[in-house]
């Protein structure tokens, strides 16, 4: 916030007449943003405008009440001063009595993208632009603080038509910050009876506060006030899990993300990849202020290779309730749109909106099908896929980013490159301990004792599955016993393994390539699958491939 007015005050105190300020917070940038901007922290007046109450010192128009003037007082909050009529509707109407006003002042012109589709608006922007800074230019006006005017264009979305796009500056105005958020929890701490045996809990346990801050960012100050409201009514206290489903409104309403519930969800539903849950378990608290006083970066994401049906889209989802936080998942079949730049500003869309729900978990299954491309698309996916990789080269938001993909051969050099993900991890099939433990997971979660069935024996007649064709194996074997009217038995089980063939088997040559070439340029997420892959490896069937042959087919011209 403090900083949003300072770079406001900035724009208005130099020679920019026109600033468009994005923001869905109206009420906030006027009572808050800009009276902060309007006065120094001494509540001086830092811009030069005239206090007159004849002239007011902000005028505000919108389309339903005109033209209103008001004065920004001591205490940084706005006094309405008087409604100048109806004939103010009129934009042209509003920004003539503005300009030729003789006193200085601000105009905030309000839902301003609604009236930017009319030439005469936009014509009457430049030319008010160009005569306020003629006038302050003047001769006659050097050293004259009258006349002194800037033209605030507030809209939920930059409007800078091509006659004015040179002449406009554009200042988003983010959610509240941490420091806001703070302010308003402890001020619901104190104000409210219902949280005073809550507040001894919280107010010496700094990650227990953060993570209530962590829960509310992403909301407007509004949707802060009734959130935190509604969780005292129904719950006497606060809690995270209750501001997280409050975070499903904003998903929903951008179009681009989908929200995952990943409550109930735990990294021992994931049977091994011991490997990646160490590693994700070492930076389970990298995204505390602690961690960042510590001197330690916020984790940026990692990207997950490996055959279908191996787990990755369940890490992810798991990765959520582990964290305690929200996991957004980036549909880029809605990214992509027909109009010209429609992408560019949908993949622009989906980042703000991660960014302000952060921290979250942003998961961008099967990446390679979305940076493919086509050779007719003007280009569209490559700049979308440059953005994405821009943002998540130079992101400070605290969004980590868990990529899927399928096929390595499609994936760019650019992408696999150091620096992009903290780690590339290969998830390979897993190993007869491990499908041991899927199996014992798997009928678990079934309401099935795991004591009762033979392991071991599934385990050896799984050879070659992945966890999602165990999983299947079950499913189908208790329709089976259920249409039997009878318990589960170990034989229902294996008669359905014995009639699957696993997709290893049926794209053998292809997923061998794979693993092959992920053996000494990724890090697995289990050491028991490398050590499997590494004894596969001197067998004659492997050895078939060269990594000659195999470089070859993946294109990637010995980059590792």
């Amino acid at each position: 916030m403090t900083d949003t007015a300072s770079m406001l005050q900035g724009l208005m105190t130099s020679r920019q007449v026109l600033i468009n300020v994005v923001t869905y917070e109206e009420d906030r940038v006027l009572t808050s943003i800009i009276a902060k901007a309007l006065l120094g922290k001494n509540n001086q007046i830092k811009v030069p405008v005239s206090i007159s109450d004849k002239a007011g010192l902000l005028y505000r128009w919108s389309i339903t009440e005109g033209l209103s003037s008001w004065r920004c007082l001591g205490n940084r909050s706005l006094e309405h001063l008087e409604d100048m009529g109806e004939e103010t509707r009129d934009a042209l109407e509003a920004i003539d009595i503005f300009v030729n006003t003789p006193f200085s002042g601000l105009l905030v012109l309000a839902d301003v993208h609604a009236i930017m589709d009319d030439p005469q608006v936009v014509r009457k922007l430049k030319e008010a632009s160009i005569n306020i800074r003629r006038t302050k230019d003047s001769p006659q006006e050097k050293g004259n603080k009258k006349g002194h005017k800037n033209i605030i264009l507030l809209s939920h979305k930059p409007v800078c038509p091509p006659e004015i796009e040179k002449s406009v500056a554009v200042l988003d105005v983010p959610m509240p910050d941490s420091e806001e958020i703070q302010r308003t929890l402890r001020r619901a701490f104190k104000q409210n009876p219902h949280l005073s045996k809550q507040w001894p809990e919280v107010k010496d346990d700094p990650e227990a506060f953060d993570r209530f801050v962590n829960g509310l960012q992403g909301l407007t100050s509004v949707e802060i006030t009734s959130t935190i409201a509604q969780c005292i009514s129904t719950h006497k206290r606060l809690e995270v899990s209750f501001f997280n489903k409050a975070k499903r409104q904003i998903i929903r309403k951008s179009g681009m993300l989908d929200f995952y519930d990943a409550s109930g969800a735990q990294m021992g539903d994931i049977g091994g990849l011991e490997e990646l849950k160490d590693w994700l378990k070492v930076r389970s608290s990298a995204f505390t202020q602690s961690a960042r006083d510590y001197g330690l970066p916020i984790p940026k994401g990692m990207l997950l290779l490996g055959p279908p049906g191996t787990g990755k889209s369940l890490v992810s989802k798991t990765l959520g309730a582990g964290w305690d936080m929200p996991v957004l998942t980036l549909d880029m079949g809605r990214v992509y749109g027909s109009l010209v730049g429609e992408s560019e500003a949908n993949m622009r869309k989906a980042i703000q909106t991660a960014e302000a729900l952060a921290p979250c978990i942003l998961q961008v299954d099967e990446i390679e099908k979305a940076m493919g491309g086509s050779s007719n698309d003007g280009g569209t996916t490559q700049r979308v896929f440059g953005k994405f990789l821009t943002w998540m080269q130079d992101k400070t938001e605290p969004v980590f980013v868990v990529a899927t993909a399928n096929d390595v051969s499609k994936l760019p050099p650019e992408m696999l490159r150091k620096g992009r993900f903290d780690e590339i991890f290969f998830v390979d099939f897993p190993t007869p301990e491990e499908r041991e433990a899927i199996f014992s997971i798997q009928l678990r979660k079934r309401k099935r004792d795991p004591a009762n069935y033979d392991l071991k024996e599934l385990s050896v007649a799984s050879e070659g599955f992945s966890g999602a064709e165990i999983e299947q194996s079950i499913k189908s074997a208790l329709y089976t016993s259920f249409s039997a009217s009878r318990e589960l038995k170990n034989s229902d089980i294996l008669a359905e393994v014995s009639t699957t063939v696993p997709i290893l088997k049926t794209m053998e040559k292809k997923i061998e390539r794979v693993r092959l070439w992920a053996l000494n340029r990724a890090r697995f997420a289990s050491s028991a699958q490398r050590a499997a892959l590494v004894g596969k490896a001197s067998t004659q069937t492997a050895q078939e491939v060269t990594p000659e042959q195999i470089d070859a087919v993946f294109d990637f011209g010995g980059i590792d």
